[in-house]
């Protein structure tokens, strides 16, 4: 996989005590109506959002939309690349002069873009790109780019470590955010500077044929498709090897290109007994679900990232991505 972790921002709504249920260790700023892409985007005013990688990264790169809202001093906002606590790597806004600047732990800035190329009140996509040193000290590599326009590159930058934290915002300034990916450097797809990209949540609008779970209250896709979750109204499965389906809605922007399609869920289970389940993506009959997750007592988000279509293991196409069915196992 090179796609690790992908944050749409929607699934929580305008409530800021969620994300610290999806993995979040620092959470700060405000969820906002009035997203790039959907209906949900996040401002940060000297905070940030900071998430361990499940597996730490030699090559790492990060994407977000930005949309700086006013020109406070350097150092505001932006993608950080961590290794532990310690920030190696920040790619920010820089002040007044709109530009990119690219800060390094020990050394400070390291680079900056020509001004302007991130403007305030306009939403522009801001991509970094670290490769840990390769051949001993300072043979690390930082390229920043703005809507796929290389800004900043540095070559022989001292990177000694991988990356196996993520965080976003960490300085002052006022910046708003939207559709935050992640990637790695390996796998064949979604490995290098992806470029402009937006997520669109399909809420389930409809049940599938296959409704093992039992709804609390009425239709079982309508208790799964609140945003915020709402954890008075659920489906629950009482048994091992029980299965449901949901159909979703189309996406809802102009797209054909789709590197990968996310499944995310909040789960979890009544008591301390033994209970795990699967997440998963049902393409005309070729199932792929998640490795086996294991719930708390108390709501936890998860997400599935599926970069090829299980139909054929090939790309996504747009037609093949809204007919796929959402699907939720019970394991054990």
């Amino acid at each position: 996989m090179a796609l690790v972790w992908v944050e749409p921002f929607e699934p929580y709504g305008t409530n800021m005590s969620l994300p610290s249920q999806n993995g979040y260790t620092i959470v700060g700023g405000v969820l906002f109506a009035g997203g790039r892409t959907g209906t949900i985007a996040l401002q940060i005013n000297g905070a940030g959002w900071r998430r361990a990688l499940a597996v730490a990264a030699t090559t790492l790169g990060q994407g977000i939309a930005i949309n700086p809202n006013n020109g406070a001093s350097d150092d505001a906002g932006g993608l950080n690349f961590l290794t532990g606590s310690v920030v190696q790597v920040e790619a920010v806004r820089m002040g007044s002069d709109n530009s990119v600047g690219i800060y390094i732990a020990g050394v400070g800035l390291a680079g900056r873009s020509a001004p302007n190329v991130l403007p305030i009140g306009v939403w522009n996509y801001l991509e970094c790109k670290c490769i840990k040193n390769t051949g001993g000290a300072n043979t690390g590599y930082i390229e920043a780019r703005v809507n796929g326009v290389t800004q900043v590159i540095i070559n022989n930058a001292n990177l000694p470590n991988s990356f196996d934290t993520i965080q976003l915002g960490n300085a002052t300034g006022t910046n708003n955010y939207d559709d935050w990916v992640v990637w790695d450097g390996t796998g064949t797809a979604n490995n290098n500077f992806m470029g402009d990209r937006r997520l669109y949540v399909s809420l389930p609008n409809a049940n599938g044929a296959t409704q093992n779970f039992t709804p609390s209250a009425g239709s079982a896709f309508n208790c799964v498709n609140q945003v915020p979750p709402v954890d008075t109204t659920y489906i629950e499965g009482a048994a091992a090897g029980n299965v449901s389906e949901f159909v979703k809605g189309a996406i809802g922007i102009n797209s054909n290109d789709i590197a990968a399609m996310v499944v995310m869920g909040r789960l979890f289970k009544t008591d301390a007994g033994a209970c795990t389940g699967k997440i998963g993506l049902d393409s005309s009959g070729n199932i792929l679900n998640s490795p086996d997750i294991n719930p708390g007592t108390t709501g936890g988000f998860f997400q599935f990232i599926v970069e090829k279509d299980p139909n054929g293991t090939i790309p996504w196409t747009r037609a093949h991505a809204d007919a796929a069915n959402i699907v939720i196992t019970r394991t054990v």
